[in-house]
């Protein structure tokens, strides 16, 4: 009955995190933070990616300028001259329209060297060169009258502002671009809305028929121009049309619409792209259809073009750069080109060479050129494979949204945290997968970042609140035992509950005690509390020291210290750790004597005894009181090894165990061959004294002379021994084991024992 009830409180809890999530969301959705919308356009442009290329239709064409261009004609901007030529190329091969990405709003400059020369008496001082120049031409006219006169009408009536506007109106089939001013700041000074240029290009720049609401209702959210930039008005006069190209890049940068419809004036201004498609066929069909919430979209003879309530087009873009048929400027102007390249297509002129930076980022590309965007654009129109969002898009998002809460809020508790995942992992992409066909096959934006975080941060709140509740149990679990244990097996415990049944594992584990010396000393100096503080102080620092290299701490003893080095977590170098442990708590100690020793203390050291081998590790005791703890001879040994420092005067002792387990990094001395209190087997016994030196750092002969009298004694060379327990004592006049090994030498030479093994029985504990 409890785990049924548990069982439905999570249940509970699960749907009402999800339904919460579900209604936050929706609450962002209907705000629209700038960070989330841009995790959309992000996701809408993966969504683009991953259906891929589309093929265009082949109607349109591009013109360009590129690198190649630039090499054999000149650097940009090319003289008018050219590109009347270049118009004029094109025009020949029969295209239905072209729209040329440029504004000419100022006069060409190409010819004032010319004027320069056949200036008389006026203007800034000539150049050297100009001086010379007209010196040799005055005594060349002195001949030849005419041809001064040539020249000079030349410079007077052929400009190539001129012959560029001549060009575009023998076409007959050129839309020309312009800027609009769409800020205050962008506006130069002297500029007039209103004068006789910008009134040209605006009434060469608008859809002919606009179908507007009723007047006197709300004002359109259009884009708003303050006026155009202007072509020279001969060339305005010549084109057949003009389209602005601004295009808009949303908030992260990037273009993904453009705007068909920018209000200016009275009037309704179309780009380049539209005003290209409508020169090649009739403009006077088409018609612009608003509401009085806004635009509905463009009317033209093959269907309608859907846009957005403020006139944008989202662009389906082809693919990367390059999608488009491009031919290069130059084979155009040297005939290069096959004829069926431009004919009867809708061919744009414009730059795509890196270095002219008209540059564009799209979905697909952080380097389209502006032409390919109009391209793009026009293409989209003629095959009416509309993107858009529609009306009712943000009523099935909200929706989404929220059914969606409720129904991961009823499935996600249900399931273990790892089916949960993978319930979450397939909801997530097989909801982007899905979303993703709807916009590739009917062409519907709908919102995929709102659902996908609703899958994730739903599986994660369910997920967390189920942690949470279980990180509390376990929390009473922890503050009941651990009390009793340490907290290395309260961890073990949480994790593995199994582990609080009684018994226990056969493991080859390694053990550490440890003891003060003189403490019973200095007990009788302080008073109970500051002997309270001191033994705080000690075991903690120690305590730490085992912990920093992952040993267990089994128990106190007053002062004494064990801990268990492989369990319950197991370390396949736990001899070494323990040898570590026993080194660094040296070095602490060092640091508390000196701390001691200024308060008058009277001098403490420690003892430490170490051994390794198979022992029973587990919980032992009763029912209702254990102790996570180990059990064995080879624990008995530790204990004995570390009682043993007393007679030796050592501090660390370990067993061979231990030093064969622990490697070679340890630098050790052979102490004896004993047999302890309660063991009938010999065990070989080893004095730590630091880490193995690297190089030929230290003097550890002394250690060769001390084993080689160990060897001596075992030999019942007892004299011989001497002379070599000596030399130590001269060498380390407070070595403890060469003044024990001495005295032995004088009992045994005085009554040689009948048989020796060289093995010593200790019977101190």
């Amino acid at each position: 009955m409890g785990a049924r009830l548990r069982s439905l409180l999570l249940k509970t809890s699960g749907l009402r995190i999800s339904v919460g999530v579900s209604l936050l969301l929706a609450g962002l959705y209907l705000v629209r933070p700038p960070i989330l919308e841009v995790f959309e356009l992000k996701l809408y442009d993966q969504r683009l990616k991953w259906r891929g290329a589309l093929s265009p239709t082949g109607q349109v064409a591009i013109v360009a300028i590129d690198e190649k261009s630039l090499a054999e004609v000149g650097q940009w901007p090319w003289s008018r001259i050219i590109l009347a030529e270049l118009i004029e190329a094109i025009s020949s091969f029969g295209p239905k329209a072209i729209g040329v990405d440029v504004i000419w709003s100022e006069p060409e400059k190409r010819l004032g060297v010319l004027d320069a020369i056949l200036a008389e008496g006026e203007g800034p001082q000539p150049t050297r060169m100009i001086q010379e120049i007209k010196e040799e031409l005055k005594s060349f006219v002195s001949q030849s009258p005419q041809v001064y006169e040539f020249l000079r009408r030349l410079s007077r009536e052929v400009h190539p502002d001129e012959v560029l506007a001549k060009a575009i109106e023998d076409s007959g089939k050129v839309v020309v671009g312009d800027f609009l001013f769409m800020k205050q700041e962008e506006i130069p000074e002297n500029y007039d809305p209103r004068s006789p240029n910008s009134l040209l290009s605006l009434s060469k720049s608008q859809y002919s028929v606009v179908r507007l609401p009723f007047r006197g209702e709300r004002e359109l959210p259009t884009f708003k121009a303050i006026g155009p930039k202007g072509n020279l008005p001969e060339i305005a006069m010549a084109a057949k049309a003009i389209g602005f190209f601004n295009i808009v890049p949303d908030m992260d940068g990037v273009v993904r619409a453009v705007p068909l419809v920018v209000e200016c004036g009275e009037g309704f201004l179309a780009p380049l792209s539209v005003q290209t498609l409508r020169y090649a066929g009739d403009p006077f069909s088409w018609s612009v259809e608003a509401e009085s919430f806004g635009i509905l979209g463009i009317k033209w003879p093959n269907g309608f073009i859907p846009t957005s309530e403020d006139g944008f087009m989202l662009i389906n873009f082809r693919g990367k750069a390059g999608t488009f048929p491009r031919v290069s400027a130059v084979d155009v102007l040297r005939g290069n080109v096959s004829r069926e390249a431009l004919k009867d297509k809708i061919v744009f002129v414009g730059a795509v060479a890196t270095g002219i930076f008209d540059l564009r980022v799209t979905p697909f590309d952080s380097a389209c050129p502006g032409v390919e965007v109009h391209a793009n654009i026009v293409d989209n129109i003629l095959r009416g494979d509309f993107i858009q969002k529609p009306g009712w898009a943000a009523t099935l998002d909200l929706l989404v949204i929220l059914i969606g809460g409720v129904v991961l809020g009823l499935l996600y508790p249900k399931l273990r945290p790892l089916l949960g995942a993978l319930a979450m992992i397939t909801l997530f992409f097989g909801h982007l997968w899905l979303n993703a066909r709807v916009l590739w096959e009917s062409g519907f934006w709908l919102n995929a970042m709102y659902p996908s975080v609703l899958i994730l941060t739903s599986y994660l709140g369910v997920t967390i609140h189920g942690f949470v509740r279980e990180e509390r149990e376990k929390r009473k679990l922890k503050g009941a035992f651990q009390v009793y244990v340490p907290p290395e097996v309260v961890q073990e415990i949480i994790r593995n509950p199994q582990s609080l049944r009684l018994g226990g594992q056969q493991k080859v584990l390694t053990v550490l005690f440890s003891d003060i010396r003189g403490f019973t000393s200095i007990s009788e100096v302080l008073d109970p509390e500051a002997l309270v503080r001191l033994l705080n102080e000690y075991l903690t620092e120690m305590t730490q020291v085992i912990f920093r290299h992952e040993g267990t701490l089994d128990k106190y003893m007053g002062d004494a210290i064990m801990a268990i080095y492989g369990a319950p977590i197991f370390k396949e170098d736990h001899p070494a750790r323990a040898c570590l442990s026993a080194l660094e708590m040296l070095e602490v100690m060092k640091k508390l004597k000196g701390k001691w020793d200024a308060m008058g203390l009277p001098p403490l050291d420690i003892g430490i005894g170490i051994n390794t081998g198979e022992m029973v590790v587990g919980n032992m005791g009763s029912e209702k009181r254990f102790d996570y703890t180990v059990m064995g001879d080879h624990v008995n040994l530790a204990s004995r090894l570390e009682g043993l420092n007393k007679q030796y005067g050592t501090r660390i002792i370990l067993s061979e165990f231990t030093l064969r387990e622990a490697g070679e990094g340890f630098l050790c001395r052979e102490l004896d061959l004993v047999r302890v209190k309660g063991k009938r087997k010999p065990v070989r016994i080893y004095e730590l004294l630091g880490l193995r030196p690297q190089g030929k750092g230290g003097d550890a002969s002394w250690i060769e002379v001390f084993e080689g009298a160990l060897s001596l004694y075992r030999e019942r060379r007892w004299e011989e021994a001497e002379v070599g327990f000596r030399e130590v004592l001269r060498r380390r006049p407070n070595d403890g084991p060469s003044k024990l090994f001495l005295k032995r030498c004088e009992i045994l030479k005085a009554s040689p024992p009948p048989s020796w093994e060289g093995i010593f029985d200790w019977e101190v504990k």
